[in-house]
């Protein structure tokens, strides 16, 4: 997570944020303000993409604990 971007309007139970994802580029998505993570914490997003336009947007999931891919089958 990159920071936090200044939003216009009143109060609200999210905020928008510049996050880089793993390829690098940086996207600014909405978080709940109670599962907001320190910097520079990971987060689960989810991609998707229009096929008229071909745009991506991204969707806040969870946050990353480190722990998701360690289980043993």
């Amino acid at each position: 997570m990159i920071g936090k971007e200044p939003t216009a309007g009143g109060q609200s139970s999210s905020a928008m944020f510049r996050v880089r994802i793993d390829n690098g580029e940086e996207v600014v998505i909405f978080i709940p303000e109670r599962q907001v993570t320190p910097s520079p914490g990971r987060i689960v997003i989810e991609e998707y993409t229009t096929a008229l336009f071909k745009k991506n947007t991204y969707r806040y999931l969870r946050n990353w604990t480190g722990e998701e891919g360690s289980k043993v089958q």
